[in-house]
């Protein structure tokens, strides 16, 4: 098949998240499988310059980077607004079997999905959790009329809709597709990044923590919507129970790190919330070895964490609240999902690190799930299978 991928941001800017290494690396292996695979893309990087090379083959893959107007628009308000995107995806998509389109209100997603339907090409969308209309200020009031002009158009056209969770189905229901249209697709990783496992201690090391402290570990954009300061909350209810509990922060600030030192201070958990900043790579496969628990309690439902499924990858167990589920979590005793309320949250937490020995047997089925259900090998053909099944109904419609 002849493959058309278009998002925002591509690798090496990991700096934007889950959806960038998930991209890079199923581009990579559907091209390691024999089809042809293309991306468009934005020029902008996770930092203050732009990535060259207008069109360049990366890995086999077929890389075309369209300028933003801004690196700061792009990096800082996620406004990767692209003059050439349009006219990059007209020469492209011609060439095209399918079109994977990844996000649901942003330029590259409306804008190609407009495209592919004015060229009669069928396009697969994968929201990856952006779907919810929530959001704090002037996007959250800009969503539900938005989404009536344009966005419930994008999914609706849909030829197939991915979705990580039964949650994300619905939400793909409510805005008008059918449940045939709808996948169950969880998110994947490259399982070889964590066959072999750094030793356990030197991020404790770093981080000037030792064996004994119990550490949580969240890993993300540092955002109002992460829930970090429900976190703060809970944290500081069971220190009081486990005083050796430690939260280590890794994520870049997007605008809310002074807001949250600032009430760590003021509730007396200083020491006890550590800040990594950003880690990518083996950087941050250090941090999951040398964690107890990975956890996030965000706001709103973002679905799947590509990083809490990278945590399990590496024997971290899993604290998440029903807005990040993870599927097969409590299935396979590798953690607990919890309601989005500070009690169930302290208890999950004093449950999760009791003993060493609780630490351990979670952490072994967290391995044992993430090598089960959310490596590469188990998860391609899945996406293969919806783009064949999306090409066959482009042509009997055709027919």
């Amino acid at each position: 098949m002849r493959i058309l991928i278009a998002n925002c941001y591509f690798a090496p800017a990991w700096g934007y998240g889950g959806p960038t290494r998930l991209l890079y690396e199923l581009a990579g292996r559907l091209s390691a499988c024999g089809h042809q695979v293309t991306v468009i893309t934005s020029d902008a990087s996770d930092g203050a310059g732009r990535y060259a090379g207008a069109d360049s083959l990366e890995d086999n893959v077929r890389v075309v980077r369209c300028k933003t107007v801004s690196q700061y628009l792009a990096f800082q308000c996620k406004q990767f607004i692209a003059p050439a995107y349009p006219g990059e995806m007209r020469r492209h998509i011609d060439k095209a079997d399918i079109v994977h389109l990844s996000g649901s209100r942003d330029y590259f997603t409306t804008f190609g999905a407009a495209l592919a339907r004015q060229c009669r090409r069928p396009y697969v969308l994968a929201a990856y959790g952006t779907l919810p209309a929530t959001g704090p200020g002037w996007r959250g009031m800009v969503k539900p009329y938005f989404d009536r002009l344009i966005t419930r158009r994008t999914v609706q056209h849909a030829a197939a809709c991915l979705a990580q969770t039964q949650h994300e189905a619905a939400v793909y229901t409510e805005f008008g597709v059918s449940l045939q249209r709808i996948h169950l697709t969880p998110l994947a990783s490259d399982g070889d990044r964590f066959r072999q496992l750094p030793q356990r201690g030197l991020f404790r090391a770093r981080m000037g923590l030792t064996g004994k402290h119990r550490v949580l570990l969240f890993v993300g954009r540092i955002h109002p919507l992460k829930g970090l300061d429900i976190l703060i909350d809970a944290l500081a209810i069971a220190c009081k129970r486990e005083p050796l509990l430690r939260l280590v922060v890794v994520g870049r600030d997007d605008g809310h790190e002074a807001f949250l030192r600032s009430r760590i201070q003021s509730i007396g958990l200083h020491g006890i919330v550590l800040w990594a900043g950003p880690l990518y790579g083996a950087d941050v496969v250090k941090a999951y070895v040398d964690a107890d628990a990975f956890i996030l309690t965000p706001r709103h439902f973002e679905e799947t964490s590509l990083a809490g499924v990278e945590a399990c990858f590496c024997g971290s167990q899993a604290i998440v609240t029903e807005e990040a589920e993870i599927p097969h979590l409590v299935e396979y005793g590798a953690g607990a999902m919890v309601k989005n309320d500070v009690r169930e949250i302290v208890a999950a937490i004093l449950a999760a690190v009791a003993d060493d020995g609780t630490i351990q047997n979670r952490g072994r089925a967290a391995r044992e799930m993430a090598f089960a259900e959310f490596e590469w090998s188990k998860v391609l053909r899945r996406y293969v299978s919806v783009y064949e099944r999306a090409l066959t109904l482009q042509t009997s419609a055709v027919h």
